[in-house]
């Protein structure tokens, strides 16, 4: 882990006992970063899915989308800035606020949406 992260989420880790960052990595969380509005965000497997978890304290979350698998998981994360949902085919957010099924797929697959009048293909 680089020191750059380390003070970036010092002030997100507050009250942390020292190496929490490093605790994390050891439990799985990989692609740490923080976002521009001082949420940290990771990557983190799933029994079926892997996590894009948002909000991430030395205590818990705030909410996690899930993608069906590492790659669009890790394009999201590097390229999402904070504002709105993630891009990709996240599957559900869950979290302290309740679930959100993501109406563009389903089962990560992209949902094409169909227009009145035109045939099926």
């Amino acid at each position: 882990m680089t020191n750059d992260l380390a003070a970036a989420t010092s002030q997100a880790f507050s009250g942390a006992a020292p190496g929490t960052l490093i605790a994390f990595e050891a439990m799985g969380y990989t692609n740490l970063r923080v976002l521009p509005d001082g949420r940290v965000v990771a990557l983190h497997p799933f029994l079926f899915t892997v996590g894009l978890v948002v909000g991430l304290t030395a205590t818990h979350y705030q909410h996690r989308y899930c993608y069906p698998d590492a790659a669009s998981a890790h394009a999201a994360i590097t390229s999402w800035d904070g504002v709105g949902h993630p891009p990709g085919p996240w599957i559900k957010r869950k979290g302290l606020d309740g679930e959100l099924a993501n109406e563009q797929t389903f089962q990560g697959i992209p949902v094409r949406q169909e227009t009145a009048g035109q045939p099926r293909v």
